[in-house]
């Protein structure tokens, strides 16, 4: 499972910095998931995965990069499992992911609401004092 994280991160980071400098256009990643019918998934697996994935374009809009927006594959209603194709995720009965995608769209919008980075702040702090992601955001 770091394998497949790292790559992850590397081919994120690789296309957020390609579309910022050199394409100039906005970076939308789309589609992406844990399939739970590999024979070696487990439920917390997925969680980091997410975890990761969503606090990559968390950091990358601090940064005010490329990096437009996530597409998880896929969110069904429940009551749909015959579309169940092992990456699908029923927000009701998966509170894990649910709270990652929760967090993500409340920080989304704090971030919004905040004009501070601009002038050298770090958003978090300003709110918060506490950076939720221990990286060393003030710059």
């Amino acid at each position: 499972m770091f394998q497949q994280i790292s790559f992850m991160q590397n081919w994120i980071a690789t296309h957020i910095l390609d579309c910022t400098s050199t394409l100039r256009k906005p970076f939308l990643l789309g589609e992406f998931g844990i399939s739970s019918k590999h024979g070696v998934f487990k439920p917390e697996n997925r969680k980091c995965f997410m975890e990761t994935i969503y606090t990559m374009f968390y950091v990358s809009a601090l940064g005010g990069s490329a990096m437009a927006g996530v597409m998880v594959w896929q969110l069904l209603p429940k009551g749909l499992e015959n579309f169940n194709d092992g990456y699908e995720i029923v927000l009701s009965e998966d509170e894990p992911i649910s709270q990652i995608i929760l967090q993500h769209s409340l920080r989304l919008q704090e971030l919004q609401d905040l004009t501070d980075i601009d002038n050298g702040v770090c958003p978090i702090k300003t709110k918060t004092q506490i950076c939720p992601l221990k990286l060393k955001c003030c710059w």
